[in-house]
This record gives structure tokens, C-alpha cells and sequence, in this order.
């Protein structure tokens, strides 16, 4: 989907458009004429032929993007929905979401015919595979959904940013319920670095330590098994944490950034 948004592909339909909604129409021809007459199987057989003929040769194209166009429809929908969400913590990433949706509404309908034999069971794929093809109902919603990515390049990436940025946050808060205690950092414009009850989160039963340098140096000495390395671990470990998700597994963590 990045690929889609950022670098899309130059794709263009190895048919005219509207060569597909014509052959389109006729397939809804079908069902009535076939009910009126058994003659037209030959009419059905016919375009069933033409239609799987076109289906293969777009399809060799497309399929590398099937799954990246149909993606993009569920961040529409996903994006669709945050908007709808009253929250006050929220307002900045709904309203942003609100404003951008507004331009691209209409893809997931687009795109809904779009790789969705691929997520159904053996069978049900094997029910609904038919019918697209004898509609072109996938060739036909991509390139309209490609069309409208292309035009709306700005407003979906945008939406990319937003839900990921969601994302990561409600990754972080479920990460910060499982910890028994944890703290924001504090960074500071000075050198020095202090922990307080630092403890290790791999650890079943971790014996939090503490540390400050803001003085000067120390020397880290022990013997065999003593936890030397986990100490040293844990002190990189929230180093880490405090500059990515801004979590630390300590009471207290003073630094300055890049320390």
C-alpha cells in the first residue's frame, strides 16, 4: 500500500475502459435473454469466452496490486470511522480524517470487488471467481480504484499517516497496561543520566536498580552471574524505549536526548 501511495505504478488498462463496461452490459444481458430463449447459451458461451479472455490478459498486470488497491479501501473505511469517533484526545487525528475521507468516499466501493475472492474459503473463492470474471468485476474496479488513488494521492496518504499513527499509540498505551509500573522520561538540556528502579521486562521476577551519572562515570563489577549484563541491558533497553515510545521501565528517567 506504501508503494501504491508514494511511488504509483504506471499502469495503464490494456483495453479501453469502456470496452469492459460494454462487455459488462452484456453479461447482464444473460440471465434474461437465456430465461427467454435456450438458443442464446451459444450468446452466453460466447461472451463467458470473451470476458475470461479479457480478464487473464489485465489480470497479468494488475495482480500485483490487487491486494495494495484493496488495502487502501480498508484504510478508507477505517479512516471513516475514527472520524466518527467523539473523543476529545482524538479531535486532532478525527478531524483529519473527516476532511481527507470526504475526497475518497467512494473507493471502497470501488475497490470491494477487488482481491475479495482471496480472503473467502476454498469453496466460496471457487463460488465467486466465476461471476468476476464473467463480469470483469475486478478488472473494472481497479483501474477505477488505481484512477482514484492517482487523483487523491495527497488525501490518502495523509489517512496512511493518521491511522498509523493511531495505531502505534494504542499499541503503546496496550503495552504500557501490561507493565507493573513505568514512567515518561525527562529530558534534560544537561549531560548526566539517572534511573530509578529500573528493571528489565523480559524477566519474570526483575530486581529493579538504580542509577545516576550525573556526577561522573561508575564501575560496574561483580562476579560470575550477577547480573552485570542484564543491568547494563536494562539501562540500554530504556535508553531506547524513552527516545521511540516514550516509555521507560523505571520510576524515574532523566537524560539528555541521545544519551
Amino acid at each position: 500500500m506504501w508503494e501504491l501511495l508514494w511511488n504509483p505504478p504506471a499502469l495503464t488498462p490494456p483495453h479501453p475502459l469502456f470496452l469492459y463496461d460494454i462487455v459488462f452490459v452484456l453479461a447482464l444481458l444473460a440471465a434474461p435473454l437465456i430465461i427467454s430463449s435456450s438458443w442464446y447459451t451459444i450468446y452466453i458461451l460466447l461472451i463467458s469466452y470473451i470476458n475470461s479472455r479479457l480478464h487473464a490478459r489485465a489480470y497479468q498486470d494488475i495482480r500485483r496490486y490487487v491486494h495494495s488497491v484493496r488495502a487502501v479501501g480498508q484504510l478508507v473505511v477505517a479512516s471513516a470511522k475514527l472520524a466518527r469517533v467523539e473523543a476529545g484526545f482524538l479531535e486532532r487525528f478525527s478531524a483529519c480524517c473527516g476532511e481527507a475521507v470526504r475526497k475518497v468516499w467512494f473507493l471502497p466501493l470501488l475497490a470491494r470487488s477487488v482481491g475479495a475472492e482471496s480472503k473467502q474459503r476454498r469453496l466460496a473463492r471457487s463460488i465467486r471467481v466465476y461471476p468476476n470474471i464473467f463480469f470483469l468485476s475486478e478488472v473494472r474496479g481497479f483501474y477505477r480504484s488505481l484512477r482514484l488513488t492517482q487523483r487523491n494521492r495527497e488525501a490518502l496518504q495523509k489517512l496512511f499517516l493518521t491511522v498509523g499513527e493511531v495505531d502505534a499509540l494504542l499499541s503503546v498505551a496496550s503495552y504500557r497496561t501490561s507493565l507493573d509500573y513505568f514512567c515518561e522520561p525527562e529530558f534534560t538540556g544537561e549531560q548526566g543520566f539517572e534511573l530509578e528502579d529500573a528493571y528489565h521486562p523480559l524477566l519474570a521476577e526483575p530486581v529493579p536498580n538504580s542509577i545516576d551519572l550525573s556526577v561522573r562515570g561508575i564501575l560496574i563489577s561483580g562476579g560470575s552471574m550477577s547480573g552485570k549484563s542484564t543491568f547494563l541491558r536494562t539501562v540500554g533497553l530504556n535508553v531506547l524505549l524513552a527516545q521511540s515510545i516514550v516509555t521507560c521501565h523505571a520510576r524515574v528517567y532523566k537524560a539528555c536526548p541521545g544519551a
